[in-house]
């Protein structure tokens, strides 16, 4: 097996110092009622897809690269918007 980012490994690790957690990360459904947005989403998406036709690679690989392309879309786009909502907020102090 050759070690790459196009390898996922899944690895089991039992100690007792580990404690799981709640993923950090859910997706605020609100922002799915941004036509903008989700235009925006769409052609990101596409792009994804132009660049990385399915040529060598599984579906299943395919699938989760493209998670973490929409996921990184969402989250800087929420961040940006929180960032300018508490500007706005500041603002008006």
């Amino acid at each position: 097996m050759t070690w790459s980012d196009h390898c996922p490994l899944h690895l089991r690790v039992r100690t007792p110092l580990f404690r799981p957690h709640q993923s950090s990360w859910h997706l605020n459904e609100s922002i799915l009622s941004d036509t903008l947005m989700m235009e925006t989403a769409r052609k990101t998406l596409q792009d994804y897809i132009a660049d990385n036709e399915m040529g060598d690679t599984t579906p299943l690989m395919c699938w989760d690269a493209h998670k973490a392309v929409i996921r990184r879309y969402y989250i800087a786009v929420c961040s940006k918007r929180k960032k300018e909502l508490m500007q706005a907020i500041l603002d008006l102090s």
